[in-house]
């Protein structure tokens, strides 16, 4: 006798719900994800099915676009490499190099796999902030006379007044100026104090305090430590946990990398 199949439900109903069949297969039941071509009905079940490979990567790419991400997800399904940061070690569950995002299903199951594509698609929106910051950068040191003369004194002091059209035209050197301060062309105001304040105010995940040891930033750098913390703040705010434990200056870095990354 042919045994039953055995149902799992997702965490939302609107997913639809997963079974693993006597052969072993996982097939994938409704939900919000469209079938891919080719996918064949299932006797008796008026809904499509997939297999859950299928489902994974077009949930993940789903996940990636719904944060702004305009490129393809890669999926592996492979034992981890491990890494460390200072001390601790862990394991790749997903990575962003070249502009592109790759995530290990072998690692991540479906209830964490909206905060690391959330993670991943974060450090596709600072390498854009940074690109972006080296524009401006080109930019202001272009300026002509007279435009110069509008944002600086003759000694090379910003006019305050300005800030309004400065922020306009930098909004990246502005957001900048206004949290790390790390990274500005020579003149443009920033207080010194607030990098200290966001080392101090980080306490988001063990993953992203790493990045904050000496050893690490002798390693890694200051712009590494930013760039995973704020990915980690992306990642926390998926799972809902995250809203007491940010520091203000570390929400306007993050809403505001967000603002400029929705306008691009």
């Amino acid at each position: 006798m042919k045994s039953q199949p055995q149902v799992g439900r997702l965490s939302k109903p609107e997913d639809g719900h997963w079974v693993t069949l006597s052969d072993g297969r996982h097939i994938f039941i409704g939900g919000d994800a469209p079938p891919a071509s080719g996918v064949k009905f299932a006797e008796g079940e008026g809904e499509y099915q997939k297999t859950w490979d299928e489902y994974y990567a077009n949930r993940a790419q789903t996940l990636a676009e719904k944060e702004g991400y305009r490129g393809k997800v890669n999926v592996i399904n492979e034992d981890p490499e491990k890494f460390k940061v200072g001390n601790q070690n862990f394991d790749y569950a997903g990575t962003f190099a070249g502009g592109k995002i790759t995530v290990n299903q072998k690692v991540v199951d479906r209830t964490d796999l909206p905060a690391v594509i959330a993670h991943e698609v974060m450090h596709d929106k600072w390498a854009y902030i940074n690109d972006q910051r080296s524009l401006e950068r080109a930019a202001m040191l272009n300026l002509n006379v007279d435009d110069y003369k509008f944002f600086f004194t003759p000694n090379g002091s910003f006019r305050a007044s300005q800030w309004p059209e400065f922020q306009r035209q930098f909004p990246v050197t502005a957001l900048l100026a206004q949290t790390t301060g790390v990274g500005l062309p020579r003149g443009i105001p920033r207080k010194e104090e607030n990098l200290a304040q966001m080392i101090k105010d980080d306490g988001v995940t063990d993953y992203s305090k790493a990045y904050w040891t000496p050893e690490s930033l002798a390693q890694h750098g200051t712009d590494r430590a930013i760039n995973e913390t704020l990915a980690e703040i992306t990642a926390a705010r998926r799972n809902s946990y995250v809203h007491e434990q940010v520091s203000p200056l570390w929400w306007k870095l993050y809403n505001g990398i967000n603002d400029i990354y929705a306008k691009r």
